[in-house]
Order: C-alpha cells, then structure tokens, then sequence
C-alpha cells in the first residue's frame, strides 16, 4: 500500500490503498472519503469520524473474488458429479454382487447420515461424526482380516464357499479393507468438496455481488454438474447387455441421478442460505468466508477506535480484528453483516443490530458482552439483560423501562437521563462509584428477579409511592 502523510483533514478524499498503519490519527475526519483497501492497522483513531465514508474492497479484487466464486462453483458441481458416481453408478449399474451392495449402500447411508446431522447440529459434528464412523469401520474389517490370518474365523462360515471368502476379504487380489477405503474415501472427499466449494461460492457472490451472482454461482454447479453426470452415463460400457437389470433403461438411471444431484446442490445451497444468515451451527464456516473476503479490503486490525464514529459508513469486505471499539458508533452504519468482527463485540450479530439500529425492545441479550457499547438513545424497554456485560458503555438518554437487569456488570457505565421505571433485578446488579445515574428517569424499581416463593414481593423500591427527584 502506498504511504501517506496528510492533515487529519480526509474529508470527502480519495484514499482507496492508502496506508495509514500505526500513525497518530486521533480526532481525524475521513467523513465522506473513500477509504476502499486502506491500512489502519495499529493506527491511533481515537475519536476519529467516518460519518457516510466507503470502506471495502477495490473494483480488480471483487473481480478476483468472481474469479474464485466461479472456480468454487465448477469445483462444485464436479464434486456432485463424483460423490453421485461413488454412491449410486459404480455400484448399482453393474452385475451386483455382496461388496458391491455393501459398498455402494455404505456410501448412501453415509451422505444421507452427514447431511442429516449437518442440518440439524452444524458442520462439526458432522464432520466428526463422519471421522468416527471411518474410524469404527476401519477398525472392523482390520480386526476381520487379522482372525481371518490366524484361522479364528468359525468353520461354518470360512466352509460356505470360496466365493464367499474372496467376496468378503478380497477383490481382485486387492485386499477388502483398502478396496472399501479407496471407495469410502473417493465419496466422502467428493462430499466435503462439494459443501466446501458450493457454500463458499454461494458466500462469496453474495457477499460482493448480490443475490444477482448467488443464482448465477447455484446455476454454475447445476450445469457442471449435469454435464459430468451426463458425460458418464453415456458411456457405453455402463449399458452393456449382461449388466442389471437398470443398465438396461438409461431414463431411469438419468432420473434418480439428476434427483440426487439436484437433492444435494439444494442441500449446499441450503445451508449456503444459514451461514448467510449467521446460523451459530455454522460460525466456523462463516467466519473462514468472512476472513476471505476481508483479504485485501480497509483494515482495522488493532486499531484504537475508541470514541470513533462510524454514522452510515459502508463496511463490506471489512477487517476489525481485536480493534479497541470502546464507545464507538455504529449508529446506521451498513453491510456489517459482511465485515470481519473476529474477537470484538460486534462478533455477536445480535449485539451488531442492536448497537446499529438503537431498538431491542422486548429484545433478549442474556449473558451477551456489550462491553464498551455505545447506546445512547437506544429503546431497551422490556429487553432481557440478565448478565449482560454492559461495563463501561454509554446508555445516556436510554429507554430501559420495565428490562431485567439481573447481574448486570455496569461499573464505568454512563446512565445519564436514562429511564430505568419498572426496571428490577437491581438488587444483583453490580454497579461502583465509576457508574453514573445523572438525572436518571426513575419512578419505582424492583430489587428481585422473581417474586418471594408464595408471594408477589419483589422487593419493591420505593416500597410504596415513587422516587423524589434525585432520591434514586
């Protein structure tokens, strides 16, 4: 990036590149400016304003993000066109015999299994599920081969037939347990790619280009994948006379491998659509496609934005990483869905809304790090903030009539005019003398979370009447 030393007067400039790494800009204004790819890295901002700035990535790095959504999106459709080979054509379009149905069955059960639990409990437990279930297998048919080589195996079943041993332990000379492993981990890795590529294609269009690149990029793996499909199909050799009885009727084969095809890139696109929208099953994946697409745009890794404004800043492509966001405004800003929070408060998408919007009436934010949040005006009326870590944040002006503020952390935080009527839990609130309660808006108050067992007391304060001016 290139250097520059300027003023602290940006307003309104060109700044696409710049480097501002480590300099002193406290109080500078970059209202307006076009701080695309710029470096503030360590950077000193410390009440800086970025009011109605454009921060993200530069037009040739969305072109090389096209670039990789397409190549991901082929890669994609490539991968459905193997996994459905390993799972359906290769062993289900010849003269069947046992290893082949069990393998074949083996490696549907195994994509319906991954799939299943993907959806219902997120990609890691998918994925060690799917490492236990290898694990479990493995070690079956390596315990089957090490009796078999010391003759433990009954007599009855190793008498049955030769067949049936050359059936069960080998094929072709080639020992079972490296014939089903090859098999088992052609699909299981086509699988993976194919979640991989498809959710990080979808991720990538959408994030830099619109819901416009998202269908192009779904269009993308449903064509590659169809051509791949077709192309082996087609092949003579799976339509010979003396193989089953569905080698014989290409329809049907081409309509259950277009159904499965379709049923998969559905699935990806399924869960595409959860990282999206911040699915917590799928943090793991949304964060690594946050980490891409940040590469490149304006960074502020470790930067003090402490008191900085960000009013109606566009943030895509984004990179906060461990900045110091004590008090900053977020007010109105826009695309912080597409921005890097990793180890910030803004991580939490909730929080996110909130510290952009203002509103989390009736709103829950249980155990949540608001840590240095800045909430001035916010409507927090109703809002469950039971243990919410709200330490050193401006609530100045806030709406928190009738909220539960049980073991809220406040100390340092600025409750200036804020209305806290009806408000209870106070009585495990912690608060100190760096908790400010100017001209605090409040009627009555209750000490407890719930009432007394048998009673309705929650130990109301005043007990009766209301609060003078002041007296809270």
């Amino acid at each position: 990036m290139e250097s520059i030393t300027l003023a602290n007067n940006f307003s309104g400039k060109n700044l696409q590149g710049y480097s501002f790494r480590g300099q002193n800009l406290a109080d500078a204004n970059f209202s307006h400016a076009d701080i695309r790819s710029a470096d503030f890295t360590n950077a000193n901002l410390e009440g800086a304003d970025f009011s109605y700035a454009k921060a993200g990535l530069q037009q040739q790095q969305k072109i090389g993000l096209f670039i990789l959504a397409a190549i991901l999106s082929v890669l994609a459709g490539i991968a459905v066109a193997v996994d459905i080979y390993y799972a359906f054509l290769k062993y289900f379009l010849f003269n069947l015999d046992n290893l082949k149905i069990f393998i074949g069955i083996t490696n549907l059960l195994f994509n319906a299994a991954f799939w299943y639990i993907t959806l219902r409990h997120g990609i890691q437990k998918a994925l060690i599920t799917a490492i236990s279930m290898l694990g479990i297998i493995l070690t079956i048919f390596f315990f089957l081969e090490f009796i078999r080589h010391l003759d433990l195996l009954p007599t009855a079943i190793t008498a049955v037939s030769e067949d049936v041993e050359a059936i069960v332990f080998k094929r072709s000379g080639v020992p079972v347990v490296a014939y089903f492993v090859t098999s088992f981990f052609s699909c299981s890795t086509a699988m993976a790619t194919t979640f991989i590529a498809l959710s990080y294609s979808v991720f990538l269009a959408t994030a830099v280009f619109g819901k416009k690149l998202r269908t192009l990029a779904i269009s993308g793996t449903v064509l590659t994948a169809l051509i791949g499909l077709g192309f082996t199909i087609s092949e003579n050799r799976f339509f010979r006379q003396d193989y089953n009885i569905l080698s014989q009727h290409k329809l049907v084969v081409k309509a259950i491998s277009l159904t499965l095809a379709i049923a998969i890139i559905l699935l990806n696109d399924y869960i595409a659509k959860r990282v999206i929208e911040e699915d917590e099953k799928y943090t793991i994946i949304r964060q690594i496609g946050l980490a891409i697409i940040s590469l490149g745009g304006t960074n502020f890794c470790n930067a003090n934005l402490t008191d900085a404004s960000f009013n109606y800043t566009s943030l895509p492509s984004s990179k906060f990483t461990n900045a110091n966001l004590i008090r900053t405004n977020w007010k109105n800003a826009q695309n912080l869905q597409w921005t890097n929070f990793n180890k910030t408060i803004l991580i939490n998408p909730a929080v996110r809304e909130l510290l952009v919007t203002r509103d989390g009436a009736n709103q829950s934010y249980i155990g949540a790090n608001m840590r240095g949040a800045n909430l001035i005006g916010s409507n927090l009326s109703d809002a469950n903030l039971k243990e919410v870590d709200l330490s050193e944040s401006l609530l100045q002006d806030a709406c928190l009539e009738g909220a539960n503020l049980t073991k809220l952390q406040a100390v340092g935080t600025d409750f200036t005019n804020a209305k806290l009527t009806d408000a209870y839990g106070l009585g495990t609130w912690k608060v100190d003398s760096t908790t400010t309660l100017n001209w605090v808006d409040c009627k009555w108050v209750y000490l407890l979370e719930y009432p007394k067992p048998g009673t309705r007391d929650r130990e109301r304060r005043p007990s009766s009447g209301q609060f003078g001016d002041g007296e809270f």
